[in-house]
């Protein structure tokens, strides 16, 4: 009969250390759980074999009255490694929202602490009872602008700032059409301008030669009649 290894995964405390998708960097192998196979989260100290494992991994063993899983030693004392514990909170993280958009990255001691209070990817429940959720960046404007059950007043101070800014999308075009028809105008007296210069010229010529051609006719009607 084969002999079975040491220890065997238990999937139900699988949940015990931090997934290790949203790293930077691959941590370093002595940074996982040998039970859950996670990042160490609350790193215990071993003392039959040295080993690191979660707290809540090591607790739910005892729990079950169960021997050291790396050793198998039924006697050992466990401790919190701080030290060990500041490893791990140092490393490098994204947001949990990341997916969804988030951009921050910092040190994983820091990341509930981002995603509770600052990240803007968190949906957040409208404060008027209407039932939606939206992302923290939507929901000012939800609450200001959109929900239903938001009071009166702030119905009728969003039909207020849609009037006015048709109003002043009207103003806009009304003074963008004055100033199309001024440049229209402008253009226009530019082109009479040119038209007129270009051909004052031709115009006196063409004056004098007229006047020629009657001194001419003048001169023809005098002779005959001599």
């Amino acid at each position: 009969m084969a002999e079975l290894p040491l220890y065997q995964p238990l999937p139900e405390l699988a949940i015990s250390g931090y997934d290790d998708d949203g790293f930077l960097d691959p941590p370093t192998e002595s940074l996982y759980c040998p039970v859950c196979l996670l990042v160490l989260r609350e790193p215990n100290l071993m003392s039959c074999c040295g080993a690191h494992i979660c707290q809540v991994c090591i607790e739910r063993i005892q729990a079950n009255e169960q021997s050291c899983p790396c050793c198998r030693s039924e006697n050992y004392i466990n401790v919190l490694n701080k030290k060990e514990r500041g490893k791990v909170l140092e490393l490098k993280v994204h947001c949990l929202n990341s997916v969804k958009g988030c951009d921050w990255v910092g040190e994983l001691g820091d990341q509930e602490r981002h995603f509770t209070n600052k990240c803007q990817y968190v949906e957040k429940v409208c404060h008027y009872g209407c039932g939606g959720k939206y992302p923290r960046f939507l929901l000012h404007t939800h609450e200001q602008d959109e929900c239903p059950e938001r009071p009166v007043e702030m119905k009728m101070a969003t039909f207020t700032k849609q009037f006015m800014e048709k109003v002043c999308t009207l103003e806009r075009e009304i003074i963008n059409l004055n100033k199309k028809l001024t440049d229209q105008e402008e253009r226009h007296k530019t082109e009479v301008y040119t038209l007129e210069t270009k051909y004052e010229g031709e115009i006196i010529k063409l004056n004098k030669r007229m006047k020629d051609q009657e001194e001419r006719h003048k001169m023809e009607l005098q002779i005959k009649s001599d």
